[in-house]
């Protein structure tokens, strides 16, 4: 245990003039670094060799599935751009469509593409060393999806990859996006005592509301079709029970969702009108958003705020 008594004992840190930071009593002066590439591509390397179990996609990957189901997205040609460790991947691969990743670290590509290898369907991850990416040709796309990516990104690098995205999905092709939902930036900062940085636990540099997204989205030519703050967790399958844990609101949940299955496979609705739909969705933190790239759409010069 540290005593506090050998605080005062210790000498305090150099600032390049040479003058102590903090003085004698060890006051903080805290600040926070510009993220690069390179610095976002060493923390996300740290995260999958440490915290691989918290990477969105592994907790929620079949609820976001199951969403794409839903809206009939799922087929022709389809890229999870940023796909990480692949989690998503694991799943879509399962579905009759041509599957191909791209993501900014060599060591993820490696792996997802070692562990796939031999799939039907399958066509490996690209490496994105530039924006624009030549391994990534024009118009090739009939969905993109890019999960829990754009909140990690600053201004330029957020352009840059908006504008990609666009630029490699065809004309009437899906762009599916999800981030966190109006977050509070300050709740999640951390201080690191050595060098005095302080940032977001994970590494969050902007914050998103569903009519901020709509509008970036719309601004540079993409007719959103859904957008909206919800609870992810309710598109998971939902596990039958034990003995003991069946109750009368399990019963009448599962009946809701039956009851709208039933009803929307006599009487179909387009997306987003399924009544189901309507019953998974509940207010929440999770920010959904599907657009369709309009054909020869003119994007308006905007910047993200």
């Amino acid at each position: 245990m540290i005593q506090l008594s050998n605080l005062t004992e210790a000498q305090p840190r150099m600032s390049e003039g040479g003058k102590a930071r903090g003085g004698d009593n060890y006051a903080i002066h805290p600040f926070r670094p510009d993220w690069t590439p390179q610095t976002i591509a060493r923390f996300f390397g740290w995260m999958g060799l440490h915290k691989p179990d918290v990477y969105f996609s592994l907790q929620l990957g079949k609820a976001l599935v199951r969403f794409l189901d839903m809206a009939g997205v799922l087929k022709g040609r389809v890229i999870d751009y940023g796909c990480g460790p692949g989690y998503l991947l694991d799943l879509l691969v399962e579905k009759n469509i041509e599957l191909h990743g791209a993501d900014f670290s060599a060591e993820a590509v490696d792996l997802v593409n070692q562990r796939l290898v031999g799939k039907p369907r399958w066509n490996g991850v690209k490496l994105i060393r530039t924006i624009p990416s030549p391994e990534l040709p024009d118009a090739t796309f009939d969905l993109a999806t890019c999960v829990e990516m754009i909140e990690h990104l600053p201004d330029e690098p957020l352009e840059e990859a908006l504008s990609q995205l666009r630029r490699i999905v065809k004309p009437g092709g899906y762009l599916f996006l999800t981030t966190p939902g109006s977050e509070n930036l300050e709740k999640e900062m951390g201080y690191c005592p050595f060098c005095e940085a302080e940032f977001h636990a994970w590494q969050h540099v902007r914050s998103f509301t569903p009519q901020s997204l709509r509008k970036i989205l719309e601004d540079r030519g993409w007719e959103v079709t859904f957008c909206d703050s919800l609870t992810l967790w309710r598109f998971m399958p939902r596990p039958w029970p034990g003995k003991w844990d069946f109750n009368l609101r399990y019963a009448m949940g599962s009946w809701n969702r039956i009851s709208a299955m039933v009803r929307d496979r006599l009487a179909p609705r387009p997306f987003p009108d399924q009544r189901l739909l309507k019953v998974l969705t509940r207010p929440g933190p999770n920010l959904i958003a599907l657009a369709r790239k309009l054909d020869g759409a003119a994007t308006k010069n905007a910047c993200v705020e």
